[in-house]
């Protein structure tokens, strides 16, 4: 009888405490783990809290010009913690960027009345 594959749960570089992440709720909201994976299959977390209307709007007068400038602002001002290597770096740090843009998704206005 062959025996089934097990796969070894390995920890992931920058994984936090569930302390901490009760510590970084608290104060806050909702944090947010960002996952990427290393040439030699290591997991890299990054977490980061949701950008405040304030630190969108200063980030966002480059978006057109430098979406990379724009991202390294927002990762700049919600990192909390995790994987120093996936903060320095260029690749790992690109990929931060670039999800840090996308992450805030405006609220349409469905409907504008006269009353």
């Amino acid at each position: 009888m062959a025996k089934p594959d097990v796969k070894v749960s390995t920890p992931s570089i920058g994984e936090t405490t569930p302390e901490q992440l009760t510590a970084w709720k608290a104060k806050y909201g909702k944090v947010f783990t960002l996952a990427q994976e290393d040439d030699a299959g290591v997991t890299h977390l990054t977490y980061v809290c949701k950008p405040t209307f304030e630190q969108v709007q200063s980030a966002f007068q480059f978006l057109n010009e430098d979406v990379i400038k724009t991202g390294k602002m927002l990762l700049a001002d919600c990192r909390l913690g995790g994987s120093d290597f996936a903060h320095t770096d260029p690749e790992f740090k690109i990929g931060l960027c670039t999800k840090m843009v996308g992450f805030f998704k405006p609220k349409m206005v469905t409907e504008v009345k006269e009353v």
